[in-house]
């Protein structure tokens, strides 16, 4: 009804603007929804891609015949001291992201 125009068909003020206001409200959530998401996958590939051996990661925990594990899983990211400053990075990121989520997870 708004995008025909027909909206003034309503004739209950409160009803037309709360219906307004409600549409006002989705687009605002779905707008800043796409901005996180796209932020979180940009974060992703700086933070998770980089620092993690997703083959090894994923291939484990596939059925044997699913699995093209190309060579073990190295913990040597998780090894680092918690002070070393990609780790402090690394660690940043990811709650930016986790943050995001959770955004957009209480938003729905």
């Amino acid at each position: 009804m708004k995008s025909s125009g027909k909206l003034n068909l309503i004739r209950l003020d409160s009803l037309r603007y709360g219906i307004m206001e409600y549409y006002n409200r989705s687009n605002k959530v779905v707008t800043s929804q796409e901005i996180n998401n796209q932020y979180i996958m940009t974060n992703r590939g700086n933070s998770i891609d980089e620092k993690l051996d997703m083959n090894s990661f994923i291939e484990t925990g596939l059925p044997e015949q699913w699995n093209v594990e190309i060579n073990p899983f190295d913990f040597s990211f998780f090894e680092k001291d918690l002070s070393d400053p990609e780790v402090q990075q690394f660690a940043q990121r990811i709650s930016l992201m986790k943050a995001a989520v959770w955004t957009n997870f209480n938003w729905k």
